[in-house]
């Protein structure tokens, strides 16, 4: 069985050890299983860039310029960028953490619904949010 996991991106402290978590979890539910690991930071400086939320950022690693965030929300992910899921025929794909988030949710949902169209299953695994609103509920009907 091949699984994916798409671990949290590094962003605060816990989102390390939510990755190593799951994929204990799966090690242990699943002992025979290879997992794939794929990280959900690309996704998010891929928004950011084309967001515009990072500004003042040039040459050489941006060396000696100040570094500043522009907070405005812009869900679209770069129509060119590739996820390394796309190349895994995962029959298992696990999303965990605190993923119930709209803006969270539509930067994954373009790979999860390729992954569902190929027949991947998806476990949202310890996923939460900050509020259980009705737009957190619709996301969970994968729509």
């Amino acid at each position: 069985m091949k699984v994916l996991l798409f671990k949290p991106w590094i962003v605060n402290v816990g989102d390390g050890f939510i990755g190593l978590g799951a994929h204990e979890i799966i090690r242990q539910a699943l002992p025979d299983a290879k997992i794939y690991s794929s990280s959900g930071f690309s996704q998010m400086a891929a928004n950011w860039v084309a967001a515009g939320q990072v500004a003042n950022y040039s040459g050489p690693l941006g060396l000696g310029k100040k570094f500043e965030w522009k907070r405005r929300h812009n869900s679209g992910i770069p129509s060119k960028f590739t996820n390394i899921s796309e190349f895994i025929d995962a029959d298992l794909t696990v999303l965990p953490g605190c993923v119930l988030y709209p803006n969270v949710y539509e930067m994954y949902k373009p790979a999860l619904k390729k992954l569902k169209n190929k027949g991947s299953k998806i476990v949202l695994l310890g996923v939460g949010s900050t509020s259980y609103s009705e737009s957190t509920k619709n996301i969970l009907s994968m729509s």
